[in-house]
């Protein structure tokens, strides 16, 4: 999504349109490829990488130590997905596909992205950060933890 986004904001900007953007998640990679065209912006998104949250502090520490770079939500999606899984699986005591699914709609837990459980309907219910898009302190554009938005 991101790559498209700054080539609209920069039409935009041309025509006169002087709006804050809002987006969702998909806008991680925003930051490495836009400019000032989108600065003021906000995107919904599942977690952000400057929260104080010790389990999103962890993670973000040790993905660094590896990866030498951010982990954007994808990562971390894919990260709580595989401990997710594990806690279905230690609920259910087996591997068993209908043990692990029916154990999967009663998960609550704290993941790198939030505290999470499932509907009736195995929505997940969870809440979602909001994040600016605004100059570092190294003038380059950074996204930042605004608020987070309980369902």
């Amino acid at each position: 999504y991101y790559n498209v986004v700054s080539l609209i904001a920069k039409q935009a900007r041309a025509q006169g349109i002087n709006v804050a953007f809002v987006g969702a998640d998909g806008w991680d990679g925003l930051t490495s490829n836009a400019g000032d065209e989108v600065l003021n912006g906000f995107y919904s998104n599942h977690y952000a990488v400057d929260s104080t949250s010790p389990a999103v502090q962890k993670y973000v520490a040790a993905f660094r130590a590896k990866y030498n770079k951010d982990p954007n939500a994808f990562a971390a999606l894919g990260y709580d997905s595989v401990y997710l899984l594990k806690d279905a699986i230690v609920k259910a005591g087996s591997a068993d596909a209908t043990a692990v699914k029916n154990a999967l709609q009663s998960i609550q837990g704290e993941y790198v992205t939030g505290n999470l459980s499932f509907d009736a309907k195995r929505n997940p219910i969870k809440a979602a950060v909001m994040l600016e898009l605004v100059k570092g302190d190294d003038g380059q554009l950074a996204a930042v933890y605004k608020t987070t938005v309980q369902p």
